[in-house]
């Protein structure tokens, strides 16, 4: 069960995994931290269109399953649907400001520097004093053409299950 998908994750076997968690969650079709863990291993691999589905069924069972939300926030942007994630990730976050700072990580880390300032300065706009902000704004602009490290590429920032990126 739970255990031996456990141990498939501690080796890195994430389709073992997944095929673990998937025969759990068919047992307990409404436990939603089961299908958020699935979101969370497809989205580890970046099958996003799988993740995207695993985190809604997630949120169709427990509609204020906040992993399951930022999961699926995180997944939208790296899709490219910004919006939708902004949207996703401000019903997850504490601000909007904060939301914002977490769409702009992910468009850091596909390589859309102009596109993360400009979200980064609508969070301090909303939010002078966000620290995260001014700090990844900082960061970008001292160094323009840097993109995130590709070890934090398939990483939530702001958790949810996945490996967090570090400070942003």
């Amino acid at each position: 069960g739970v255990v031996v998908g456990h141990v498939h994750l501690k080796v890195a076997d994430l389709d073992r995994a997944i095929d673990e968690y998937q025969r759990l969650a068919a047992l307990s079709p409404g436990d939603a931290d089961l299908l958020t863990k699935i979101g969370d291993l497809y989205s580890r691999q970046g099958r996003w269109g799988a993740a995207e589905k695993a985190y809604g069924d997630a949120l169709q069972r427990q509609p204020r399953h906040a992993a399951a939300r930022s999961g699926l926030a995180f997944t939208l942007a790296q899709q490219g649907e910004y919006e939708k994630s902004l949207t996703e990730y401000a019903d997850a976050l504490s601000s909007k400001a904060e939301a914002y700072c977490a769409v702009a990580f992910v468009m850091n880390l596909r390589g859309k520097q102009q596109d993360a300032v400009r979200a980064y300065e609508e969070a301090l706009r909303l939010e002078p004093a966000l620290e995260r902000a001014r700090t990844a704004l900082a960061r970008i602009q001292q160094n323009p053409s840097a993109v995130a490290p590709a070890s934090t590429q398939s990483a939530n920032p702001i958790g949810g299950g996945m490996l967090p990126p570090g400070p942003t």
